[in-house]
C-alpha cells in the first residue's frame, strides 16, 4: 500500500486488513480518533509504535511527553 491508498482508505469503517498497529493508529487519527489511534500505541513497546505515540502527544501539544517517546 502506497501512501495515497492509505489515504484513500480512510474513507472506509474499518482500517485496511494486514496494517501494522502504528498505521492502524495513524489510521484512526486521521479518521479523526485520536483516543483510539493513542490506545492502539500507548503501551506498543516499538521503535515505531513509540514514534506514533510521540507524534499523537505531540498533536495534543504535550511536547515535553512527546519527546520523551521519539
Amino acid at each position: 500500500m502506497n501512501r495515497e491508498e492509505f489515504k484513500t482508505s480512510v474513507a472506509a469503517t474499518e482500517p485496511p486488513a494486514g496494517l501494522s498497529i502504528p498505521l492502524a493508529a495513524l489510521w484512526w487519527d486521521l479518521k479523526g480518533d485520536w483516543a483510539r489511534a493513542h490506545s492502539l500505541v500507548d503501551e506498543l513497546e516499538t521503535k515505531d509504535g513509540m514514534v506514533v505515540l510521540g507524534y499523537l502527544r505531540r498533536k495534543e501539544e504535550q511536547t515535553t511527553n512527546a519527546d520523551y517517546w521519539y
